[in-house]
């Protein structure tokens, strides 16, 4: 997705070129910042508790079996 931004920026008028390198930027952000580095420390520092169900959303899901 980088790459497609960044061909914005060899375009001719001044608002694609300046969306592309914006797109691009934030992209790698995101791709590099967020889930390389700030995700897994969240999910490690939370442990089980990240993966636990509210008490009221438990109660108004309904319970699915998978078995043959």
């Amino acid at each position: 997705m980088v790459a497609v931004f960044l061909t914005f920026a060899l375009s001719g008028p001044l608002a694609p070129k300046e969306m592309g390198v914006i797109l691009a930027v934030a992209v790698a952000i995101d791709a590099a910042i967020v889930r390389l580095l700030l995700l897994p420390m969240i999910l490690r520092l939370g442990g089980h508790r990240i993966w636990g169900r509210p008490n009221w959303l438990g109660r108004v899901l309904p319970h699915v079996r998978f078995s043959h």
